[in-house]
């Protein structure tokens, strides 16, 4: 919920406003600016967080909620919720909501124009117009299910059991943070062969968890959701044991196999 802030005195006013000055020419910086504009008295723009976890319970200036979503003591579960609710309205609620939704990225924006412009040796103007175009242009896209940073979602299908923390950090590290696969196979002590499997697996899981809105906002644990990771666990731990049992084992001798027990 959106409600404007109220002053106190003139005197807060003046002195609180963003001061006037010539617009800026970079697309970021000018988004930013506009940003700035809503913040300032005598009605700053402001997101109610009461009744959200871990926010302070009050009605929030947009620049002290876009702080607190950057903190790294915010938990990425509540910069979910805060999202959630901010993509509906910026579609709801004409411009002054998108221009908010994109100051509140700003931060992210920025870092991601910093990688683009890295070997980027002529005008940035373009390539930073570009990205606030892609970005808005998401917030009119985005569906209702999981939409947001593929880091939240493979949290939430952790958290319903749809794969295990070895997965997040399988398909985490090497798909979104472009690790290389055999790094990570050394980090859980597998084959990279057998890595790729596990990932293969549990992004088809992914899929279609998230295709059926299994993923939309998960937060409970169920029975069957636990014993489907366990016995998930179990078969992972047999690929393991087979795996070293075959890099091991001496030429032409024959594998010995022995069941895991497996959750009922």
């Amino acid at each position: 919920m959106s409600t404007p802030l109220s002053t106190t005195s003139s005197s807060t006013t003046s002195s609180s406003a963003v001061p006037s000055r010539r617009w800026p020419a970079s697309p970021l910086a000018a988004a930013a600016r506009a940003f700035d504009l809503l913040t300032c008295p005598p009605a700053p723009l402001a997101f109610d967080a009461r009744g959200l976890p871990v926010l302070p319970q009050r009605i929030l200036p947009l620049n002290e909620l876009r702080d607190l979503l950057t903190a790294d003591s915010t938990p990425k579960p509540v910069r979910d919720l805060v999202w959630r609710d901010l993509v509906p309205r910026a579609r709801r609620d004409g411009p002054t909501w998108v221009v908010a939704a994109v100051g509140i990225a700003m931060p992210g924006l920025r870092m991601k124009a910093g990688l683009l412009t890295r070997r980027w040796h002529g005008d940035t103007a373009d390539l930073d117009a570009e990205l606030i175009t892609g970005f808005v242009e998401r917030l009119k896209r985005t569906p209702s299910g999981p939409w947001d940073h593929p880091d939240w979602v493979l949290t939430r299908a952790v958290a319903a059991a749809v794969i295990d923390p070895e997965e997040h950090l399988l398909i985490g590290e090497t798909r979104l943070d472009e690790i290389p696969l055999s790094v990570v196979a050394g980090k859980l002590g597998i084959s990279p062969t057998l890595a790729a499997s596990w990932r293969g697996k549990a992004e088809r899981r992914l899929a279609a968890a998230i295709a059926s809105g299994e993923l939309d906002w998960e937060t409970l644990h169920t029975c069957s959701a636990a014993v489907d990771a366990a016995r998930r666990k179990a078969h992972r731990a047999q690929a393991l044991a087979a795996s070293v049992a075959t890099s091991t084992r001496p030429a032409g001798t024959p594998p010995v196999r022995e069941p895991i027990p497996v959750a009922a």
